[in-house]
């Protein structure tokens, strides 16, 4: 992904404050993509690095609250396309097989259970909109309201916050986060 973004100078910007149909329209009329739908108060563009000013300005006039993102390029876009073409070659190597569990699919914000289903989304992630929110939607409405998130961020901690206040989020940051779960 990095050396793609390195081949088409990019960025992204956090955006709040704007509805995703207005949103979407804007991103038609002009020079972005949505990259990620967060939660319902933030998405993510990614644009041009030239189009900079051009974008923040075009999302401002609309009343979006933008702020540009410290990333090395506009991920999950056509941006990074040949990070794509990359990853399908590496993915053709691997063996995938049907899930017992259903996988949600941030592509789709569907459960999918076929490996051809499961390989192509991982391959269309790296160029397709995260449908973060609609992931989390669709698992609260299955009845799902708790969470883990794994790593040292509370990223998705506070996402999950502005999506559905009363859900459970548990980070684990390290082993004995895990250990203390029992």
């Amino acid at each position: 992904m990095q050396k793609a973004a390195s081949t088409n100078p990019s960025t992204m910007f956090a955006v709040m404050g704007i509805e995703r149909a207005k949103l979407k329209e804007a991103a038609s009329d002009s020079s972005f993509y949505i990259a990620n739908i967060n939660s319902p108060q933030q998405t993510v563009v990614s644009l041009k690095k030239q189009d900079v000013s051009k974008v923040k300005n075009t999302l401002e006039a609309l009343g979006a609250k933008v702020i540009e993102l410290a990333v090395s390029g506009g991920f999950h876009s056509p941006f990074v396309e040949p990070a794509k073409e990359y990853l399908k070659k590496v993915m053709d190597e691997l063996e995938f097989k049907d899930a017992k569990i259903a996988i949600v699919s941030n592509v789709t914000a569907k459960p999918h259970t076929a490996a051809a289903e499961i390989k192509n989304n991982l391959i269309e992630q790296l160029v397709s909109t995260v449908l973060w929110n609609d992931s989390m939607q669709y698992l609260l409405r299955e009845g799902i309201n708790e969470f883990f998130e794994i790593g040292p961020s509370k990223v998705l901690r506070g996402l999950m916050r502005k999506i559905e206040p009363g859900a459970k989020v548990i980070n684990i940051e390290k082993k004995e986060d895990l250990d203390n779960l029992s």
